[in-house]
């Protein structure tokens, strides 16, 4: 039984991402997103309002560098990365901060949004100190 647990929730989970499909939708002022999954289908709506901004974030693996650009909410779970890539331009950047109309969050105030382990969706996010 442990050893289930050991080995079946991480393939359950690369499994759910595998296979899952999801799509975001942004505008009108609003963020939308369509999840569909093998354990059904799920959505929700966000104003872009309740986003408290953009963030620069750089991550690692043995297959190399990540660079991500990720539209911060207070609830990790709806945070949205917009683009993944190599390496992200700061034009880029200040420019997607234009459009969105957020301001830019310094990754490493942004990292209080982000649950411990790094993946928007698994925790509850930690809001940022007054002040």
């Amino acid at each position: 039984l442990v050893l289930a647990g050991i080995f079946g929730w991480p393939l359950a989970v690369l499994a759910r991402r595998a296979l899952g499909r999801r799509r975001v939708t942004i505008g009108g002022g609003t963020v939308h997103l369509e999840a569909a999954g093998l354990f059904g289908k799920s959505s929700w709506t966000e104003p872009l309002a309740a986003y408290v901004g953009l963030t620069h974030r750089v991550r690692t693996s043995l297959s190399g560098v990540r660079h991500e650009l990720v539209l911060v909410h207070p609830n990790a779970s709806r945070s949205i990365i917009l683009l993944s890539a190599p390496q992200i331009q700061a034009e880029a950047f200040a420019s997607a901060a234009r459009l969105f109309a957020v301001a830019e969050i310094p990754s490493r105030e942004a990292a209080r949004f982000a649950p411990l382990d790094g993946y928007f969706g698994l925790a509850e996010a930690k809001p940022l100190a007054a002040g």
